[in-house]
């Protein structure tokens, strides 16, 4: 099923995955296979559809909410070099979302740029943490919604509250780039991502 030419398919295995480690992965049967659900979803989070990389991008908020921080640290710190910069790459705004952020006020007439768009951090979709404060979490009024970018980013929230500062070394070299670029996409990446991991990292 995992392997399914059907992306309804394939979405739905992504969803078991997700929903089996917010249960909770005591039960030895699912332990035993983290490390092939883990490397699933490092390339099921590049599918190229967008429905099935946007629901298997919720496995990472997922194992690391379930609240045992040293077992998620065992299972997880060995792929965090991979994990940061494939949630990394999908924070970045999709052609759709520049779209629809940019034509909100309908100025064509001035040319698109970082200054027309804001940073922001989203905590995940159905996320109850800091429900009462004033910031920039997904509320449902985005006129783009849920998506991969924000998911990425919740993502890599949630991996900051695990590891703490543990998680620096992986993350600041390719902070450090994307500041760099010449892309003001990229910088942003760089700018969302350092609000992601300000709580959890960079105490």
């Amino acid at each position: 099923l995992a392997t399914s030419q059907d992306p309804i398919i394939r979405k739905h295995v992504c969803h078991t995955f997700v929903t089996l480690t917010e249960m909770g992965i005591s039960h030895e049967f699912f332990k035993s296979r983290m490390n092939n659900i883990i490397e699933y979803c490092l390339h099921a989070t590049n599918d190229q559809n967008e429905e099935v990389a946007l629901e298997v991008c919720e496995f990472w908020t997922a194992l690391c909410r379930r609240g045992e921080v040293e077992e998620t640290q065992q299972i997880l710190g060995p792929y965090l070099p991979r994990v940061v910069p494939l949630l990394l790459s999908k924070m970045v705004y999709s052609q759709a979302e520049l779209d629809v952020y940019l034509g909100i006020d309908d100025d064509s007439s001035t040319p698109d740029g970082e200054g027309d768009l804001k940073p922001s951090i989203h905590h995940g979709r159905g996320s109850s943490d800091n429900d009462d404060d004033d910031g920039d979490d997904f509320d449902g009024s985005d006129p783009v919604g849920w998506t991969i970018r924000k998911c990425a980013a919740a993502g890599l929230d949630h991996i900051s509250n695990v590891f703490g500062s543990d998680l620096w070394p992986h993350l600041q070299p390719l902070l450090q780039t994307n500041f760099n670029s010449q892309n003001w996409l990229e910088r942003e990446v760089s700018v969302l991502a350092l609000g992601a991991v300000a709580d959890g990292c960079l105490e």
